[in-house]
């Protein structure tokens, strides 16, 4: 039975509701929190949830991200695009999981290739882009390592989809940071460790855009 990619989210629910109720209110949790703009925690859950569907399926809740993947793709649950979709270190799942829970957001920007605007990783928009275009992908793929547990016949084909996705991951100075929000460094700023000058600059408001509205107010 072939699966287009519009219904793949209504199928993993479907499926999902045999297989386990628990992971099937999960992936429901998060399509809500992505209805309802919340692009972090949608993400993050997303991620974590797809990780431990992986760990069931392989029965196995001690490896790790990428051994899972590289095992999927023995067992022939997955091909080859689809698990440099996962693994790739730069650009895959497992650089954006690696960012969400063991990384210093503020580093990150997310470049949409043929976009001169960057989305940074602190911003609840970023998410919610990146949800968008890799949500349905992860969808397919789970319908796919859940096909063998549930005796189903699917035809999923989510190269296309891949395909389509053009992105990078930037990791932005807090000198960079600083310079786009026009905020001089002065002599103090060196004396501070990397952790610090990231918050603080995250915290600081935009000097340009501050710029613009008094423009305004003046005229």
């Amino acid at each position: 039975m072939e699966i287009k990619k519009e219904d793949f989210k209504n199928e993993t629910i479907h499926l999902l509701n045999y297989y386990s109720k628990y992971y099937c209110g999960q992936y429901i949790a998060c399509e809500e929190l992505f209805e309802n703009q919340k692009g972090h925690l949608a993400l993050f859950n997303l991620l974590a949830l797809f990780e431990n569907i992986m760990k069931s399926t392989l029965n196995d809740f001690e490896d790790t991200f990428y051994n899972l993947n590289l095992r999927l793709k023995e067992k022939n649950l997955i091909n080859e695009l689809e698990l440099k979709f996962l693994n790739d270190k730069k650009v895959g799942i497992r650089k954006i999981r690696n960012i969400l829970a063991h990384a210093n957001l503020s580093k990150y920007d997310l470049e949409i290739i043929g976009n001169e605007i960057t989305f940074p990783f602190t911003e609840n928009e970023t998410c919610l882009i990146l949800y968008k275009h890799i949500s349905t992908i992860i969808s397919g793929i789970i319908l796919k390592i859940l096909e063998p547990t549930m005796t189903m016949n699917y035809e999923i084909n989510t190269n296309s989809q891949i395909k389509k996705l053009k992105f990078n991951f930037i990791t932005r100075t807090p000198e960079e940071l600083m310079k786009f929000k026009g905020i001089e460094i002065n002599p103090e700023w060196e004396k501070l460790d990397e952790a610090t000058k990231y918050r603080l600059v995250e915290n600081s408001s935009d000097v340009n855009v501050l710029t613009e509205i008094f423009k305004g107010l003046k005229q």
